[in-house]
């Protein structure tokens, strides 16, 4: 079963409440946390829709097959948890330990205990006589599955189509949905629509179908109707044959050859009159006769060792004993074969529909309480007055901006966007639009969504000068403390590449110069990223020559200082570039060659005198592509309407103490 977490961000504030009410409803909660924890999440409410029916009928203990599966998968969850912390405590890359050797040690001996625990189960399954054969689909997809996830976490991104992956996943997974697809391949060619080809299509498939879907329950329920029309011949033979067995003969056999050929069943009931080439009107007499005529040819007696001819008696004496010994039952069983073969099948299938349909219910049902819940905690968020991107939303100033959206949620039933659950939740771009389209439905006037669209027109690189004591003050004279001093100086740097440890060396010019933190910008990237501290610079006009070392700068890399062309008109966006400082900050910054996409990263500062603007980060590459001055398009607009708390300080740079 899933748990749906509260947005952490949205928690943060969330009011607290007095008096004995709440007190008890920590209790409560803490004693929650604790049950959850030993029962590892275990989805109980859930489990009480598969149980509570069969101990209403009272027949609990007479359907243990059924439910032993559920118990199973219990067992095995445990087991993967405590074999997963091992793969968690080994580092893949230097191979070592990240803990001490006797807890690696303890955690060793709890896997080895959880596994016991499995076997053991097995081994009572066997000795009461159970039926466990689906419980290698179980064993497969509780355990197999997960373990090679949990092994296998490297990521790996598929081939891109206009620079968007086909897929990007770790290798684990990707492994597991190969994995999958093998095996409906190939348990449906090996015996069609059994009990193998069920496990991997409700167990493995549909689950993965079901997370991917998860929070999108229309699209989810959407999918169960279609499968569910689609395999409606399946689904009425085994409502019939589950309830009412009686009706079956209704199936015309027709009907029930087609859904053999369709599911590509073998017989159940093997044709002994074919193996003795008789028909089924045959006498007992011929029977008889045949029967030894057959058995004198193929007898190991006069064949030898002949393994073929060996099968060939031994299928020929079963035939006799099934047509001498049980001739009316084998008759009454053979009439209607395909219907023989079908009925458990489908029946099977039906059960398995069942438990799809009622959990896509219930996921349905957990979703929109989580939906629930996640507006409640933004219109407390808002009701606390804290930080949103009033920008994106279209109102300013922000102090009015935030008297609106107060106003909005006083109401306690107000309608708000559902911020998904991460880590830290900060809404999308869709979170947005539905906000803009709430506050207008009221009435409230807003400025168009912020969307700018151009031209990158140039690519810079910015670095920070140290003096290196090795050169000396006397070579060079030490480095300017004067605004704008270097700029249309030439800069080279000698050093190796934090990427590739491959030593290289560049020279560019000068375009900008800020003496107080004797940060240089340069016209055009290096095309590596310099080591800080062991890079050695020059900087040279002339006869002048200044030397030194490169310091460590949080904005030094690549394709991280971009100037940026006017933005193309386009009435339904604000597009055209802000006059005022950091306008832009949090914002999303992607990038395209034509129409392949290049890559993203976030905006930290953005600098309207000079139409640049300063990234958190390099531009996150999606593959070969890289940004080109004058050719490459960039698209801005704001993504987040809880922004994420910068991860590096702001810089004034009007400010020379700074």
């Amino acid at each position: 079963g899933r748990r749906v977490g509260v947005p952490s961000l949205l928690v943060e504030g969330r009011l607290k409440e007095d008096g004995e009410w709440a007190k008890y409803q920590a209790t409560a909660e803490a004693w929650l946390a604790k049950f959850n924890k030993w029962t590892y999440g275990t989805n109980w409410y859930r489990l009480a829709f598969i149980f509570l029916p069969a101990i209403i009928r009272g027949d609990i203990f007479s359907s243990v097959s059924l439910y032993l599966p559920f118990v199973f998968g219990y067992l095995l969850r445990r087991c993967v948890r405590q074999c997963s912390a091992i793969f968690e405590a080994t580092d893949d890359v230097y191979c070592t330990l990240k803990i001490s050797h006797s807890q690696y040690m303890n955690w060793v001996w709890k896997a080895v205990f959880e596994l016991a625990v499995v076997l053991t189960f097995l081994v009572v399954c066997h000795f009461m006589k159970a039926e466990t054969r689906i419980l290698v689909n179980f064993f497969i997809a509780g355990f197999v599955c997960p373990m090679i996830r949990a092994a296998l976490k490297a990521p790996h991104r598929g081939p891109l189509i206009k620079g968007r992956p086909l897929w990007d996943e770790t290798w684990g997974e990707l492994v597991v949905q190969i994995f999958i697809i093998l095996g409906l391949v190939l348990s449906w060619l090996y015996q069609g629509m059994d009990q193998l080809f069920l496990g991997f299509l409700f167990l493995l498939a549909i689950p993965q179908l079901q997370d991917r879907l998860w929070w999108k329950p229309e699209k989810h329920g959407y999918l169960v109707l279609a499968v569910l029309a689609c395999c409606l011949p399946f689904f009425s033979v085994g409502i019939v044959s589950r309830f009412f067995p009686s009706y079956l003969s209704i199936f015309p056999k027709f009907y029930l050859k087609i859904l053999c050929v369709l599911s590509n069943v073998q017989p159940l009931v093997k044709d002994y009159y074919a193996v003795l080439g008789l028909n089924r009107d045959a006498d007992m007499k011929t029977i008889r006769r045949v029967f030894r005529q057959m058995s004198l040819e193929l007898h190991p007696d006069k064949v030898g060792d002949d393994p073929i001819a060996a099968e060939r008696f031994n299928q020929v004496r079963e035939a006799s004993d099934a047509l001498t010994k049980q001739r009316a039952a084998y008759d009454k069983a053979i009439e209607n074969v395909e219907l023989n073969d079908m009925a458990p099948r489908c029946e099977a299938f039906m059960i398995m529909m069942y438990f799809w349909i009622l959990h896509s219910l219930i996921d349905w049902v957990q979703v929109e309480d989580a939906i629930i819940a996640m507006k409640k905690q933004l219109r407390e968020y808002i009701l606390q007055d804290r930080k949103l991107d009033t920008n994106s939303i279209g109102i300013e100033p922000e102090a009015e901006c935030r008297k609106v959206l107060k106003s909005y949620c006083d109401k306690e039933d107000v309608e708000l966007p559902s911020l998904p659950a991460r880590a830290y939740t900060t809404g999308g771009r869709e979170d947005i639009e539905r906000m803009r389209e709430l506050l207008t439905g009221c009435g409230v006037d807003l400025k168009p969504y912020i969307e700018v669209n151009g031209i990158v027109n140039g690519l810079h690189q910015e670095f920070v000068l140290l003096t290196d004591l090795a050169y000396g003050e006397a070579e060079g004279g030490g480095i300017s403390t004067t605004e704008g001093f270097y700029s249309g100086w030439e800069l080279t740097i000698d050093g190796k590449d934090i990427n590739t440890g491959k030593a290289s060396k560049a020279t560019r010019k000068v375009i900008a110069y800020r003496s107080a933190r004797r940060v240089v910008t340069v016209a055009e990237p290096l095309g590596f990223d310099a080591e800080p501290g062991k890079a050695k610079f020059v900087l040279k006009k002339g006869r002048d020559e200044v030397k030194g070392m490169l310091g460590f700068h949080v904005y030094g890399h690549s394709n991280q200082v971009m100037t940026l062309g006017e933005g193309q008109e386009n009435q339904k966006f604000q597009w055209n570039l802000s006059k005022e400082a950091n306008y832009y900050t949090g914002h999303k910054f992607e990038v395209y060659n034509g129409e392949t996409y290049v890559g993203w990263q976030r905006v930290h500062e953005y600098l309207p005198e000079k139409k640049m603007v300063i990234l958190k980060g390099p531009i996150a590459l999606m593959g070969e592509e890289r940004p080109e001055a004058g050719k490459t398009r960039y698209k801005m607009f704001p993504d987040q309407i809880i922004p994420q708390n910068n991860a590096t300080p702001f810089i004034n740079r009007e400010d020379p103490a700074e």
